[in-house]
């Protein structure tokens, strides 16, 4: 789990259903799914400066990232 605090915001990773999301510090508001159809998916860490967020993959042992937004994985 990671907090945006300054956006009121926190993201976290499902590992049951293998996505990153993301929602509002005080529940108000949907859960979005940023991104689906990971493996493995496992921690999360966000760069508020560069507007991207990483997870790990440990199945393919890769550091993934994408942004902040829920735009596409690079």
């Amino acid at each position: 789990m990671a907090l945006d605090i300054p956006s009121g915001l926190i993201y976290w990773v499902d590992t049951v259903g293998q996505t990153v999301n993301r929602g509002a510090m005080d529940g108000s508001g949907m859960v979005e799914v940023l991104y689906s159809g990971l493996v493995d998916t496992w921690d999360i860490e966000l760069d508020r400066q560069g507007g991207k967020v990483y997870w790990i993959d440990r199945g393919g042992i890769t550091i993934c990232r994408g942004d902040m937004d829920g735009n596409g994985p690079l």
